[in-house]
């Protein structure tokens, strides 16, 4: 045991000073051979951590994309992930095995500042976040939390072991990830009708939910984008189901009080069911009658969001106006106004 702490000590010396050497550590040893691969990766080491992979790993993953995978952070908290890195720390021990394959039963023990709570490192932090964060990690304001993993290495040849990370899958992962996170980041498009434009956005989301579901099956924690996702669909379903339950008439366009352009019109809802949010585009029209800018308005919304205007009851209505801010030269004065989404109460 003695033997092992120490060589486990020197290998990480050597990561420090940036003079790792693979034939410095006994690759007989599956537990000295990850406690080296997590020291490299600690200190951001990813060329060296990348020898210590299995061949079926290094064939399904080229250096540069191996240390694209674990730079997982925004440059902007690049600083905090380093300190968190630093104080982290790993154990690991056999706990199932034989001379072809072992598992490694790894206990983490990461730090959680004291504002975690409060601020999050995870989502898109702000600048001030990162550093509050990052100065409790610095001055011990923080507790610990314990996770654990399994990790697996081979032994590829005699006595030589390396570990076995399955990266063709966190390559399918990390493909599929981006995938849906492009089908799902598809704005929601404010249209007349529901005509083919709208239906491939409908799709794009649909694919998206299939995604989510493929990356379940694959052990990926998906709940908080299904739940965004669902969010969009159902603002689609409502519209494409009343929708045509909203009309816009009584549209006029001119100069308000401050002599800027300004539109004014009324909402009706024609159904039995009161409206908590309605969306409006008003586009300005050019000399061929062709939208040549677009102006979004929220006459109705009862949400938390910063806009608080009562709902639409059934069969009232509501009149509106709004600025039209710098229109474009092009404009000939007539506008189409459109309701772009619509959610029930």
């Amino acid at each position: 045991m003695k033997f092992v702490i120490s060589t486990i000590l020197f290998i990480s010396l050597n990561v420090l000073m940036g003079c790792f050497d693979s034939s410095t550590i006994d690759h007989s040893d599956p537990v000295s051979v990850f406690m080296m691969y997590d020291d490299l990766l600690s200190n951001e080491d990813y060329e060296g951590a990348y020898k210590l992979l299995s061949s079926p790993d290094r064939s399904a993953m080229t250096p540069s994309e191996f240390a694209k995978v674990n730079t997982y952070y925004e440059p902007v908290t690049a600083r905090y992930w380093r300190e968190y890195k630093k104080i982290s720390k790993a154990t690991a021990e056999i706990i199932e095995g034989n001379d072809k394959v072992v598992e490694l039963k790894v206990t983490y023990s990461n730090p959680v500042p004291a504002s975690e709570s409060e601020r999050s490192i995870y989502y898109k932090p702000t600048q001030d976040d990162v550093d509050v964060l990052t100065n409790e990690l610095l001055s011990g304001k923080y507790t610990f939390e314990t996770r654990i993993n399994s990790v697996f290495l081979v032994n590829e040849s005699e006595n030589n072991w390396s570990l076995y990370l399955n990266l063709e899958k966190v390559k399918k992962i990390e493909k599929l990830r981006k995938e849906a996170e492009n089908l799902h980041n598809t704005a929601i498009p404010a249209l007349l009708k529901k005509d083919i434009e709208w239906l491939e956005r409908k799709s794009d989301l649909l694919k998206a939910r299939k995604i989510y579901e493929e990356l379940e099956k694959l052990g990926q924690d998906m709940s908080w984008d299904k739940s965004e996702l669902e969010e969009k669909l159902k603002i689609i379903k409502d519209f494409e189901m009343y929708s045509d339950d909203i009309s816009i008439s009584n549209i006029t366009t001119g100069k308000d009080y401050d002599g800027e352009h300004a539109v004014w019109g009324e909402l009706k809802n024609h159904s039995n069911v009161a409206y908590s949010s309605v969306d409006i585009r008003v586009y300005l029209l050019d000399k061929n009658g062709a939208p040549c800018h677009e102006y979004d308005f929220f006459p109705i919304h009862t949400k938390d969001n910063g806009i608080k205007n009562s709902s639409l009851k059934a069969n009232y209505s509501k009149t509106f106006g709004y600025r039209l801010k710098s229109p474009p030269s092009t404009w000939n004065g007539k506008v189409k106004v459109v309701v772009s989404s619509i959610r029930m109460e």
